[in-house]
């Protein structure tokens, strides 16, 4: 795998909807990468990049000593290269550096990939949101949000 992590520049919001938009069913939208980049929250954003491509990105946050991982994003073409994986790392460093002593996080139960990426990076699961997300619009229904969380002090 080539290519690099870095912040993302508030230019890039639109990009990083249109590369929400075809990873996920329930992408952000520009609005709510604006605001992310703006540092609504305490929110930033990492993009992992190969050579112009922006290929994924995490938005991270961080209030009052606890971080917050609030979304990966993998392009579909370099899914199981492991960029999810740098950006998580790179996440949890940035977090580190900020001085957030724990992280949090929560995703579909439905998110195999994601679930065991969080378990091999030392999340637990902490508890569940029973019908907290809303179905794809082609399954009606409610889905669990796991809730995870793993230390950051060495």
């Amino acid at each position: 795998m080539t290519g690099a992590v870095r912040c993302a520049r508030t230019d890039e919001a639109a990009r990083l909807a249109v590369l929400d938009n075809v990873a996920d069913t329930h992408p952000w939208t520009r609005t709510q990468y604006v605001a992310a980049l703006e540092g609504y929250a305490g929110q930033s954003v990492l993009v992992h990049c190969a050579g112009a491509a922006l290929t994924g990105c995490v938005v991270l946050a961080v209030a009052a000593g606890e971080g917050s991982i609030c979304r990966i994003v993998v392009a579909d073409a370099h899914r199981r290269e492991g960029r999810g994986r740098v950006l998580l790392d790179a996440a949890l460093a940035r977090l580190r550096a900020a001085g957030a002593a724990r992280c949090l996080l929560e995703l579909r139960a439905s998110n195999r990939a994601a679930l065991a990426l969080y378990e091999s990076a030392g999340f637990s699961l902490d508890g569940v949101r029973k019908g907290y997300y809303m179905q794809a619009t082609q399954t009606p229904g409610r889905e669990d949000a796991l809730l995870m969380s793993r230390s950051l002090e060495d």
